[in-house]
């Protein structure tokens, strides 16, 4: 089936003098060769207020990538550490299928910040973000990727490591959409994420109200939340990738958070 080329508006963040300046884009993208990640969209998280605005994402989440699959993009699920229970989906064994892809540079298990490319994170995140009154303590209790998103069996694909690498050159894929959670530590740092596929001259592009970011408005800068989400799509704009939203790809309005209570 032939799928019309998707033309949308976009932003990057170029740097003239000593200032940052929003660029607004024209950008477009194949269906043939394109692709979205939905990356650790689990059906529960470590962090209680975590978990409750993924699972206020979700829905919007869905809408998005229901929208792009109707249109012939591929639409990836990154669940990571949950592949166990996906081993007898149809899409899990269909990403298998691709053999192992040559990569260069090698490819990473984990993408840290690189002080080469990139100035630090716009916040300290190093107390692991959790901002709950009483301090949730790290674990993995998911098992899936949340219930509201569909997986569709005859056309999406399920990784979460350097697989989504090897099917992306297997078939062809040269753009990737992002949306999913947490855009300062598994979207950009993840083996399928935006620093990897950089780095191999996969053109990535952050759907930047389809995120959120782990980040305790008790720490350094001490802004709000909604803030530091804002800039940490900043960051990957200035750095890695630009970025996009719902809105500018399907009309209406940008997903924004029901806490989000800063004036537009």
């Amino acid at each position: 089936m032939y799928y019309e080329p998707l033309t949308f508006e976009g932003q990057k963040q170029i740097k003239e003098d000593d200032r940052w300046i929003k660029k607004r884009l024209r950008l477009d993208a194949d269906p043939e060769k394109s692709a979205v990640i939905i990356c650790d969209m689990w059906n529960t998280h470590w962090c209680k207020g975590a978990a409750a605005r993924v699972d206020e994402l979700a829905a919007p989440i869905e809408k998005f990538t229901s929208y792009m699959r109707r249109n012939g993009f591929l639409i990836v699920h990154c669940p990571s550490n949950t592949m166990a229970y996906y081993a007898d989906n149809p899409a899990r064994k269909r990403a298998l299928e691709a053999p192992p892809q040559e990569a260069d540079p090698p490819l990473l298990d984990w993408c840290p910040l690189d002080p080469e490319r990139e100035d630090p994170l716009p916040f300290d995140d190093s107390d692991g973000g959790c901002f709950c009154k009483e301090r949730c303590t790290y674990s993995r209790p998911y098992y899936g990727e949340h219930e509201r998103i569909t997986i569709d069996p005859d056309r999406d694909i399920i990784v979460d490591d350097r697989l989504a690498y090897d099917y992306f050159r297997t078939h062809g894929i040269d753009t990737v959409f992002y949306c999913g959670v947490h855009a300062n530590i598994c979207v950009p740092g993840r083996p399928f994420g935006i620093r990897q596929m950089v780095r191999q001259g996969i053109r990535c592009i952050l759907v930047r109200d389809l995120i959120d970011v782990m980040y305790n408005p008790e720490m350094p800068p001490y802004m709000d939340h909604f803030d530091a989400v804002d800039a940490m799509s900043g960051h990957l704009e200035r750095f890695w990738c630009c970025s996009t939203t719902t809105a500018d790809i399907m009309g209406g309005f940008p997903f924004r958070f029901r806490e989000d209570y800063r004036l537009f």
